[in-house]
Parts: C-alpha cells; sequence; structure tokens
C-alpha cells in the first residue's frame, strides 16, 4: 500500500469531532457503538467454583 492510498482510506473513515454518527438504533458510548437497553435491567449470574458446596 503506498502512503497516498493508505491517507485517502483514512480519510474515508474520518468522521469530525462533534458530529454524532446516526447508525439504526446504536448510540455511541465513548469509543464504542451500543444498542440501547430500553430500560430493561441486566443481570450477571456468576457459577459458584468447582466443588464448592452449592
Amino acid at each position: 500500500m503506498t502512503a497516498t492510498r493508505g491517507v485517502e482510506d483514512a480519510l474515508r473513515g474520518y468522521v469530525p469531532p462533534g458530529t454524532a454518527a446516526k447508525v439504526g438504533k446504536l448510540v455511541k458510548r465513548g469509543p464504542i457503538l451500543a444498542r440501547p437497553s430500553g430500560g430493561a435491567k441486566v443481570t450477571i449470574m456468576t457459577c459458584p467454583p468447582h466443588g464448592a458446596p452449592q
């Protein structure tokens, strides 16, 4: 890849700061795009260690 081609590819993907890119229902949360939860709570359940009493 030549330097010119690298710069052209970088400029194609550039989004100026302050502009919100809308992609369907996704919203920007810092450096990532996330789908809004819609108010539902998420619970993370963990399993007990192997061999532990339940």
